[in-house]
């Protein structure tokens, strides 16, 4: 075993008390030893606490974007249902205005001096299929027709606004116009 000059100096000092080198040099390995496995042992218990921290915070930051997730999707099946009942309204209000209300758009073109059509007639749907209710209930539909008369030299010019209503909002609006001559009254 090669010795450096550093423990030659330390070994020529015990020399002097009378010890022995090769025992002292053994018990010094010993301590070195020892201490690097102490070292050894700390680094360990370093790395499993480190390790078990590791995972701590891989499951705060899974459940965070778990969390971030879950928002994210349910406010994109809110909006698609919204979405979705929106368009819903908006056919059957277009469906009403024009041809299945008896104040829509075919009715008042095909006659359009009627006075017998009500301003306001109530529709309710149920499985799709819409039908006339006698008054106002909350949902329905609500669908008004304003007719105006403007006189001209030859006949008169009927323009008829219809307007869907459904929970106070207007959902759609039609207008439509119809000429009756004067030999055609």
């Amino acid at each position: 075993m090669a010795h450096d000059a550093t423990y030659d100096a330390d070994f020529e000092h015990y020399d002097a008390f009378d010890v022995d080198r090769d025992e002292l040099q053994s018990q010094l390995s010993k301590t070195v030893i020892r201490r690097r496995r102490g070292e050894e042992t700390a680094n360990r218990r370093d790395q499993q606490a480190w390790h078990g921290t590791a995972f701590v915070l891989e499951c705060v930051i899974l459940m965070l974007f778990l969390t971030i997730s879950l928002a994210i999707v349910s406010y994109l099946f809110g909006a698609s249902h919204q979405s979705g009942q929106a368009a819903n309204d908006l056919t059957h209000a277009l469906v009403l205005a024009s041809t299945e209300s008896v104040n829509g758009a075919e009715a008042f073109a095909a006659n359009p001096t009627d006075t017998s059509v009500p301003e306001i007639a109530y529709y309710t749907e149920e499985g799709g299929v819409l039908t006339q209710v006698p008054q106002y209930l909350s949902g329905v539909y609500s669908v008004k027709r304003t007719v105006e008369q403007q006189q001209t030299a030859a006949g008169t010019l009927y323009t008829a606004t219809i307007e869907v209503v459904r929970y106070e909002k207007t959902v759609y609006t039609l207008q439509t116009e119809s000429y009756v001559s004067e030999g055609r009254r």
